[in-house]
């Protein structure tokens, strides 16, 4: 993939031994199994809080051309039928002044229940259970790889158009959420995304914009591996 602005790299593995989510989550990732690929490449103009929203919004768009009904969920997830199929972690380093991004996005691809901790059962999902199919890495890589760098460089120059994208994607919006953030749990309604990529949750009482937390929309996915 050509960086958004500036030098880039793409490195995919076959198996990861200490594959993570945000925090200190770890992510199952069986070897052979998944697609697990980090790309890294100048910020530029991009705003910090639409990176991880924007390869989400890529990954759903890749799957649903290929007939699988994938959605967003705030802030880094990719569902299937309500079960966590992928997940992005974003995460921006300063070295030598400059600001690079390295995005790391994990899709479980070939997996049968059993290939998942018991906890995650009916939670995580993969193509193959959805689809009753094997898929190729290589080629999957290469087609979201065009998705990301398409979304990549519209985020650059449209911010705007870039998260009317990705809220098109969700299809959770006035629905009631419950959030657990650092300064603790609330619960509201899901009203948009703003400028900066957080979510904008009605209380009842007020407006609350969620820079992270974790989310759950009326099934328990907020703690499978989330990514960020």
């Amino acid at each position: 993939m050509r960086a958004p602005e500036g030098p880039g790299a793409t490195v995919t593995a076959d198996y990861q031994w200490a594959g993570r989510g945000r925090g200190s989550r770890r992510w199952h990732s069986a070897r052979g199994m998944g697609l697990w690929l980090s790309c890294s490449f100048l910020l530029g103009g991009c705003h910090p809080g639409h990176l991880a929203l924007v390869a989400g919004a890529a990954v759903a768009e890749c799957l649903r051309r290929r007939g699988v009904p994938a959605a967003v969920k705030w802030p880094n997830d990719v569902l299937v039928n309500g079960k966590k199929l992928a997940g992005v972690l974003g995460e921006v380093i300063r070295p030598g002044g400059k600001q690079w991004v390295v995005l790391g996005i994990g899709v479980n691809l070939n997996q049968v229940r059993d290939d998942f901790p018991a906890e995650l059962w009916g939670r995580a999902t993969s193509l193959k259970m959805e689809t009753g199919r094997w898929w190729d890495p290589h080629q999957l890589a290469g087609q979201l790889l065009r998705h990301l760098e398409q979304w990549l460089l519209r985020a650059r120059r449209e911010p705007g158009e870039a998260l009317r994208w990705w809220k098109g994607l969700c299809p959770w919006w006035g629905q009631t959420i419950r959030a657990h953030t650092p300064l603790g749990a609330l619960t509201g309604r899901a009203v948009d995304v703003d400028a900066e990529g957080r979510l904008v949750v009605d209380t009842g009482s007020g407006m609350v914009a969620l820079s992270s937390g974790e989310v759950s929309i009326g099934y328990p996915c907020d703690e499978v591996g989330d990514w960020r």
